[in-house]
This record gives C-alpha cells, sequence and structure tokens, in this order.
C-alpha cells in the first residue's frame, strides 16, 4: 500500500509540474485491493503489469456569471465544442466477429467513426447477434472488478501515438453501496433474436486536438487499429 501511493503521489507532482497549482489534488493509493487483471495464472507477468496503473479523474467546475452549458457552436467549459446531432453515425470502418459466449454464440461488432463532443470522444458501433440462439436482454460487457456498472466498462480508447488509454466516463461521486453509473446505453431495451443488431456507444475523455484516430480496444472482440476520429 505504501509503494502504491508513492507511485500515485510522484504522478500528482507530475501533473501539478505541468497544470500549476490552481487545482486541488487529491492522491490516494489501493495496493491489491482493486486488481483489474487476475494474476498468479500463465499470463501472471501482463496481469502485474496491467495492475500496476494510475487512474485519474476529474471534475469540471462550473461556469459562474453565465450560463452553466455551451450552446450549439460555443466552447464548453472543457473547451471543446459540442457536436451537432447527426442521425446516421456513418458508414462502418471495420467488423470483427467473436465467438465464445455460451453455446457457441457468435457476435459481430461493426465499428463506426468515432466523433468528439466537448470534452468528450464518443465510441459508437453496432454488435450484431449472428446466432444460433437469442441474447440475454441488455447483454452488455461490463470491465473488470474496478468497473462494475457500465456496459461496455471492458472497452478502451487508446491514443496510439502516447500509448493513453481512455476508459469509459463515469457519472458521480464513488458509490460504495452498489454499481457506479457511467455515460452509455444503460438499461435499454435490446433486440436480442438472431440476426438483429443494437448501437452501443460510450463516453470517453477526449484525447488531445490533433488525434485523428484511436485505436479502439473492444474486448472480446480485440484491438481495432485505425478508427478515424471526426
Amino acid at each position: 500500500m505504501a509503494l502504491s501511493l508513492r507511485r500515485a503521489q510522484a504522478v500528482r507532482g507530475e501533473l501539478a509540474a505541468r497544470l500549476g497549482g490552481a487545482y486541488r489534488y487529491r492522491t490516494t493509493g489501493r495496493g491489491e485491493t482493486e486488481p483489474v487483471a487476475r494474476e498468479g495464472g500463465v499470463n501472471d507477468e501482463e496481469a502485474r503489469a496491467r495492475n500496476r496503473r494510475v487512474e485519474i479523474s476529474y471534475r469540471i467546475r462550473q461556469r459562474t456569471g453565465g450560463p452553466a452549458s455551451a450552446g450549439a457552436g460555443e466552447t464548453g467549459a472543457a473547451g471543446g465544442r459540442p457536436a451537432p446531432f447527426h442521425a446516421e453515425d456513418g458508414e462502418t470502418v471495420t467488423s470483427r466477429t467473436s465467438t465464445g459466449r455460451p453455446s457457441g454464440q457468435r457476435l459481430r461488432i461493426d465499428v463506426k467513426p468515432f466523433y468528439r463532443d466537448g470534452a468528450y470522444l464518443v465510441a459508437v458501433f453496432d454488435i450484431v447477434n449472428l446466432g444460433p440462439g437469442d441474447l440475454g436482454a441488455g447483454t452488455g460487457y461490463g470491465g473488470d472488478v474496478a468497473y462494475i456498472g457500465g456496459w461496455y466498462t471492458a472497452f478502451s480508447v487508446v491514443d496510439p501515438a502516447s500509448r493513453t488509454v481512455y476508459r469509459a466516463v463515469r457519472m458521480g461521486p464513488d458509490d460504495p453501496r452498489g454499481p457506479d453509473d457511467y455515460v452509455d446505453p444503460g438499461w435499454a431495451t435490446f433486440n436480442v433474436k438472431p440476426g438483429t443488431g443494437n448501437r452501443g456507444f460510450f463516453y470517453v475523455p477526449a484525447p488531445p486536438p490533433g488525434v485523428t484516430s484511436v485505436t479502439f480496444d473492444a474486448g472480446p472482440f480485440g484491438r481495432i487499429d485505425d478508427v478515424p476520429v471526426r
């Protein structure tokens, strides 16, 4: 636990040196209490590397003396522009198939172009049931033990240049009594029959403005490179 705290403090020191003293920082160490990968197996070294991680969350201060949120075409509090409404997600960038669910259930993910929405990046895709059976209503892809509550928290977005990993945006403070809430479809009504699909999405913090494509880590569907960002 002491080593975990020292690592977190080292990152905090780097953030403070780059961002300055206009922010309030809080640092905690979690030690071995919240692993995201199971250690001790055949991939022990890789699991340990994944668990040696630092997670950074932040709150955006509301503007005072003006509108609480930016209108169309305005710049929001975090420096990005709100995305305009578009009825279509655009062409499919690539498709991947996954088999591994009970009874050999097969699924296909059709990845769409991702887009920026204010301070966030929206990952968009369709997941199609290829059969042979029905899906459970609301089938999602929850993350590991540290990311319970989100529909697609097993997925992430990676900036290929910096290797920064962006995970799903959580809403509100930690809730020790139950799952957290994330910006994703939640408990929506899903199509479950073979041959039908469902639109999926989740929000992550936006990478730097110059990033025009990202790697999509789609969990059981694998890593997908060169997903365009519009």
